[in-house]
């Protein structure tokens, strides 16, 4: 009988300074990201997904 793979899990830890410190990932320590920034790719995303779906399949929606 073959016995199944086990991993422990252990999570990553950034450093005792990162641990003390409770606005680590506030948008105010990562000022380059833009939550509107984000929703505009994820739009983009769902354009290029359409086309490729109508690339595919040969018909487009019915709009």
């Amino acid at each position: 009988m073959v016995e199944p793979i086990t991993r422990e899990v252990v999570p990553m830890s950034r450093g005792p300074e990162d641990e003390q410190d409770p606005e680590r990932d506030t948008p105010e320590r990562h000022p380059g990201f833009d939550p509107e920034r984000l929703y505009d790719l994820v739009q983009l995303v769902e354009v290029i997904a359409r086309i490729v779906m109508v690339i595919i399949n040969g018909d487009g929606p019915s709009w």
